[in-house]
């Protein structure tokens, strides 16, 4: 990993020979690491019993797996059954040398029944439409729609953003949606309205415990904002959890 830098290192990835497709499992993408530990809780409150839900770091924030605080109080709750880290990012559970290896053997050599692919905590942004780091969720997406994962998006919202480009749905979701070569699965709170004219993709609404998510402990500040303060962001990623829990073949 990390080749022809002075921080390279031999890893032994996870790749195997085999390659068996499609895999079906559902696959959310994150922009956001922030968008991480709603969303498990969620699916972990929808999800039929026992359902396992991991997680791919991939690129486009903190390379180092051990960065993120989230993942080990998910992992030590039970709400994430595995830390992949791909292509650049390392330090997981298993080292991958791209998503779509990472994902493959989480689905067909672990038995994740669903997995979460996005970027480690602290994505660069330089507000252009394309120059942040919540485009690796293009990569992602499109590693896992071409393994055969149904995909949803894990829309990035916000009701007190003080930027408007990033007040209601994003404009990094939005870019990724137009650029995406196929379709893909957006779901939002009920108090998010979704935009008009963004076929093919499916926009769906799912039902979001707000205060359930407050009481569990669980992170809760995105960017200096509480829940309070900013629903939206997290009634996004909750959303986009109860609905990934729904795309598990029962």
């Amino acid at each position: 990993k990390l080749n022809y830098t002075s921080l390279q290192h031999a890893v032994a990835p996870v790749e195997g020979e085999a390659l068996a497709l499609p895999l079906a499992a559902p696959a959310a993408v994150c922009g956001l690491h922030g968008q991480l530990a709603p969303l498990a809780w969620a699916f972990a409150a929808a999800a039929p019993a026992r359902a396992r839900l991991g997680y791919i770091q991939t690129a486009g924030g903190a390379l180092p797996g051990s960065r993120s605080r989230d993942v080990d109080e998910l992992r030590g709750r039970g709400l994430l059954a595995g830390h992949l880290t791909a292509g650049p990012a390392y330090g997981g559970e298993g080292e991958a040398i791209s998503t779509p290896g990472a994902l493959h053997h989480a689905v067909a050599e672990l038995g994740w029944d669903a997995a979460v692919l996005g970027p480690g905590p602290g994505i660069v942004g330089s507000a252009s439409a394309l120059g942040h780091g919540g485009m690796a969720a293009l990569d992602n997406a499109h590693a896992a729609l071409a393994l055969g994962c149904p995909t949803l998006l894990v829309a990035r919202a916000s009701s007190a953003d003080p930027r408007p480009r990033h007040r209601g749905i994003s404009h990094h979701t939005m870019t990724v949606l137009e650029l995406l070569l196929g379709a893909v699965t957006v779901a939002l709170p009920p108090d998010v309205a979704a935009p008009v004219g963004h076929e093919p993709h499916r926009w769906q609404t799912a039902a979001v415990d707000l205060d359930g998510y407050r009481a569990s402990g669980l992170p809760s500040i995105t960017m200096g904002r509480t829940i309070d303060e900013d629903p939206a962001f997290f009634g996004a990623a909750l959303a986009a959890g109860a609905a990934l829990a729904g795309m598990i073949a029962r």
